[in-house]
């Protein structure tokens, strides 16, 4: 009987070791924290003014053209022209950017006179730019709601 119940036992211990446990679920006893949706703002014309001169002294003239209104470039003729003239310079970087006639401005389109420091490569077949310091006003204009450069212009 010992025996019996020996073996009983054991299998019953055996046994229970096989069938799969049910697992509690955790539950989060913190109140969740609400979710919002963000948005990113767009950047701002300095933002693409800045990033516009760094791609251009980085080389990345491609990228730099991209970031022309359909105005400033609307074929691969123009877009090419710009990559010539942009090809020109050696360096260039930004010194000053500042609102010019904010009260002109729309939603749409704003200008900003810049001052540039330009190392133009020798005998350039564009003499848009000058060694040393250039002023220029660079208007934008917002297309498929990105701002973009419409204009690089010698004076305003």
């Amino acid at each position: 009987m010992i025996i019996i119940t020996f073996i009983f036992l054991f299998f019953s211990l055996f046994l229970s070791g096989c069938v799969p446990k049910t697992k509690t679920p955790i539950t989060n006893t913190q109140n969740p924290t609400p979710t919002t949706p963000t948005t990113v703002p767009l950047p701002t014309g300095e933002d693409i003014i800045r990033t516009f001169f760094a791609l251009i002294n980085e080389k990345k003239i491609p990228e730099a053209v991209e970031m022309l209104s359909s105005t400033a470039a609307p074929d691969e003729s123009t877009k090419q022209t710009w990559g010539v003239n942009f090809n020109t310079l050696d360096s260039i970087i930004l010194k000053s950017i500042e609102e010019w006639q904010k009260s002109d401005w729309t939603e749409n389109e704003m200008t900003y006179k810049v001052i540039l420091v330009a190392q133009v490569k020798p005998n350039p077949q564009f003499w848009a730019w000058d060694n040393g310091e250039n002023t220029k006003w660079i208007s934008l204009v917002k297309e498929d709601n990105l701002w973009k450069i419409s204009q690089i212009a010698s004076g305003p």
